[in-house]
């Protein structure tokens, strides 16, 4: 019943590297469906529950979250899909709630700030790269 709790940094491409590592284990990955499980339980859309996580919900969206529901919710899926095992988990906060845990590993995944900077550059579509750092940073 192997857990892993990953963590990445903005640009590292985690989440292909969770895929693959799951892939080659054999375990499933949980990461999208923790947004559909808690919005669910606070009878909001998942795009609110990511526009809160991301940071771009608006000033009304943010005043009405229950920011402390979510953040219970949240745990509770992360601490029940590592009951069950057979788990890559990205995000959420796992590696903070698994860290205690002697057999999960808890791994933080990054890649040197260039190539973090060159990735944010294309997703932007932009030559400035001191503005890309600067979000990366």
């Amino acid at each position: 019943m192997p857990v892993i709790a990953l963590t990445q940094g903005m640009g590292s491409l985690a989440q292909d590297i969770a895929e693959q590592l799951a892939q080659e284990l054999q375990l499933s990955t949980l990461q999208h469906e923790v947004a559909e499980r808690v919005a669910s339980k606070m009878h909001v859309s998942k795009s609110l529950i990511s526009r809160l996580r991301a940071g771009k919900a608006g000033t009304i969206e943010r005043f009405k979250a229950d920011r402390e529901g979510m953040a219970i919710y949240s745990a509770e899926e992360v601490l029940e899909a590592a009951a069950a095992g057979n788990v890559v988990l990205r995000g959420w906060g796992a590696t903070c709630l698994l860290r205690p845990v002697p057999h999960v590993p808890c791994v933080r995944i990054l890649r040197p700030l260039a190539k973090r900077v060159q990735w944010l550059m294309a997703e932007l579509d932009t030559d400035d790269a001191e503005l890309a750092e600067a979000e990366i940073k």
